[in-house]
């Protein structure tokens, strides 16, 4: 199988990353206690909307960063980059750092795993959609932390190898933040 070059597999993982945190940001939007509280008497009209927006951007968020976290060798991932990277005896710091990260974070990716192999990627014909999220037992914060590090590992791979790391700036959960703010002023009686 022919690989494609590490400076275009290092940028797409820095993609993956930038693009797990842009789709948690605005899932963190949505299930903030404070965003609850100000946002959903004024967004009833829209309910059907925020609720399936929501739930696909907690799906991408927890797609992305578990792609990061694969072992499979036809897949692109954080471990196959920096035992790559290893080998090129480059950037031996960032090496140790970036298997730290990847050690600290085991507990984290096997919990998302449990989503994604049960209720996102697959659907076990043996438990529900609710009971995959409930045998995970990840928190928001487990989650944004998670993919917090795969960011962080990513673009220091990038610097390894003197790729400029590939940020998506979609500042959409900013966007939705002053939308449900804005939203909620045009509610508010007069």
């Amino acid at each position: 199988m022919t690989r494609l070059p590490l400076a275009d597999r290092v940028a797409a993982v820095c993609r993956l990353a930038s693009l797990a945190q842009r789709h948690f940001e605005v899932y963190r939007v949505y299930s903030a206690p404070e965003s609850r509280q100000r946002l959903w008497d004024a967004l009833d009209d829209y309910a059907d909307f925020v609720n399936l927006d929501e739930q696909g951007h907690r799906a991408l968020c927890i797609l992305y960063v578990t792609a990061l976290f694969e072992t499979k060798d036809n897949t692109l991932h954080l471990r196959d980059l920096i035992g790559e990277i290893a080998e090129g005896g480059t950037a031996p710091d960032v090496v140790k750092e970036a298997e730290a990260a990847l050690a600290s974070a085991t507990k984290a990716v096997k919990k998302v795993r449990i989503i994604r192999h049960n209720a996102i990627a697959h659907r076990s014909a043996s438990i529900s959609y609710n009971a995959a999220f409930d045998l995970a037992e990840i928190t928001i914060d487990d989650l944004g932390a998670l993919i917090a590090n795969a960011d962080a590992v990513a673009k220091s791979l990038a610097k390894a190898c003197g790729v400029e790391p590939v940020i998506v700036t979609f500042y959409a959960a900013h966007a939705l933040d002053r939308l449900f703010t804005d939203v909620g002023r045009q509610r508010e009686p007069s």
